[in-house]
This record gives structure tokens, C-alpha cells and sequence, in this order.
């Protein structure tokens, strides 16, 4: 089966390096790699260090003799790849370990929130109820997506997070429900209708139907990542909600999102899957 990545590490004694950078792979989440040795060594310090490793079928070392040089080392290692993407990795660089990914990504997004939260008090003034609502509507998609991050952290906890993603989904349902029932929104707004509306715009818990999409992709990709059993149920939720949200660019992204299920489901190259969430991100913004 081809890997999706190749990590071809041309390499020249210096194993001190090497173990570095050996860890660095070993560290990674994504295990759908070869990892491909181009060895210039005089002697076997590498591959001895290689022994020290349980790569298992994923390794394919070479050693050359004689030593080919650089740049011909590195074309060597390439040459080998049979992997979708190839990722050269000198023998003395390294892999951000995922831990500190995504650390740096939670900080990213908790100054964000610190900064919204300083340029709403100064231009809301006064925080009382309503403007406390406009502030938390603005925070709270970057509060998922801090949660999703730890949930990277802590794979042990992925299914609780799943749980409270459907949880909330439901919820937002059941909210865009009332509010059409009532004709008002459950904050006693009437539902607003635009020039192209079918429905009054519900906009569920949090009284925009942006914040509707988002609750609704993010449930959908939270079942996908968990390969859950009942995607065709969930689609068709999904579709009831959006509807009642009142978003068509809702039903665009959700459209989108059917074309990701299906290249999951068919195991499409990798490429397409990129392409397709690049796409349903532009659509929702």
C-alpha cells in the first residue's frame, strides 16, 4: 500500500544528530509514512543505530558505496520514495513534536480570546447581560477549537469530547426547533427573514446561523475522525438544522462535506481531502 509521506533522510555518520532526529519521527501522531535512509557512512555507525528502532515495514535503508555526496545523497533518498508527498529531512533537523504544535496553537488561540475580550470591554463599556452575549458569541467557536486542541493532547479523552460536540449539536437542534414553533428566537427575537430566505433565519443557541454551521461541521467532523458507525443519520440531522438555521451557505458547506465523507469512504488520495476542506472552510467564511 503506498505511504502518504515519505521522510527520506540522506545521512553521514554524526548518529548523535541522527538519534535526534529519529525521535523527532518516532514522536509523530501520523503513522501513514515510510521512512527512507540514504546512508554515506564509512563505516556501520548508523545502521547500528537504526537497530535501536522498531520501524518495522515502514524502513528502507540503504547504505552507498561508495559514498555518493551531496546533493547525489539526497536525490537518492527521494528516489527511493514511494510515498504520495516526499519530506526531506536532513540527518541533523528534527519534526516539531505534536505536543508543542499544538501548545503553540493553544496560545495563539487563547491571546486571541484575551484580545477580543480587551477590545470588546473597551467598545461594549458597560458588560451587562446583552453585551456579555455579543462577547461570548465572539469567543466561543475559538473555545471549540481550544477544546479540540487539548482533546490532540489528551487522545485519551477523544470520545468525551465526541459526546459533548453531539451534545451540543442536539442542542442546537432542539433550539432552532422552538424557535420556529414560537416565531421568535428563545432570546424573544423574531426570526428575521432575508431577500432568498425559505425559512426565518433560527440561528440556534447562540442567535446566528453561523454559529449553527459551525456546531453542525464540527459534530460532523468529530464522527468522521471517530469513523462513527451512523454518518447517514448525522448527515441528515445536519441537513434539519441547517435548514432551520436559515443558511444556505450553510447547505453549501454541508454539501461539501458529503463530498468529504465520500473521499474518506473511498480512501481518495490525500490532495482531494485538502482541496475539499479548503473549499468548505471558504464557504463558511
Amino acid at each position: 500500500m503506498t505511504p502518504a509521506v515519505s521522510i527520506c533522510i540522506p545521512t553521514y555518520c554524526q548518529t548523535d544528530f541522527l538519534k535526534d532526529t529519529l525521535d523527532s519521527v518516532v514522536a509523530q501522531k501520523f503513522q501513514d509514512y515510510e521512512l527512507i535512509i540514504s546512508d554515506d557512512s564509512p563505516n556501520d555507525s548508523v545502521e547500528k543505530l537504526l537497530e535501536d528502532y522498531d520501524f518495522s515495514s515502514k524502513l528502507v535503508y540503504v547504505r552507498n558505496s561508495p559514498a555518493l555526496g551531496s546533493p547525489a545523497n539526497w536525490n537518492q533518498a527521494a528516489r527511493l520514495a514511494k510515498g504520495q508527498l516526499i519530506k526531506l529531512l536532513h540527518h541533523d533537523d528534527g519534526l516539531i513534536r505534536p505536543s508543542k504544535e499544538y501548545l503553540v496553537i493553544a496560545a495563539l488561540l487563547i491571546l486571541k480570546i484575551v484580545l477580543i475580550s480587551v477590545i470588546c470591554k473597551n467598545n461594549l463599556g458597560d458588560m451587562n447581560a446583552l453585551n456579555l452575549k455579543e462577547w461570548f458569541r465572539r469567543i466561543v467557536i475559538d473555545l471549540i477549537l481550544l477544546m479540540m486542541v487539548f482533546i490532540r493532547l489528551r487522545p485519551d479523552i477523544k470520545k468525551s469530547f465526541y459526546y459533548f460536540c453531539i451534545t451540543l449539536f442536539l442542542l442546537d437542534l432542539i433550539c432552532n426547533i422552538y424557535n420556529h414553533i414560537h416565531g421568535v428566537s428563545w432570546g424573544g427575537i423574531p426570526l428575521e427573514m432575508r431577500p432568498g430566505d425559505w425559512l426565518g433565519r433560527s440561528g440556534g443557541i447562540f442567535g446566528h446561523p453561523f454559529y449553527s454551521i459551525d456546531i453542525s461541521l464540527i459534530a460532523l467532523f468529530t464522527a468522521l475522525l471517530l469513523r462513527n458507525r451512523y454518518p447517514v443519520p448525522l448527515l441528515l440531522i445536519a441537513v434539519l438544522n441547517l435548514v432551520l438555521a436559515g443558511s444556505q451557505r450553510g447547505m453549501l458547506a454541508l454539501a461539501l462535506v458529503i463530498v468529504l465523507y465520500a473521499l474518506f469512504y473511498w480512501r481518495a488520495k490525500i490532495i482531494y481531502i485538502y482541496l475539499v476542506s479548503a473549499l468548505i472552510v471558504g464557504a463558511v467564511f
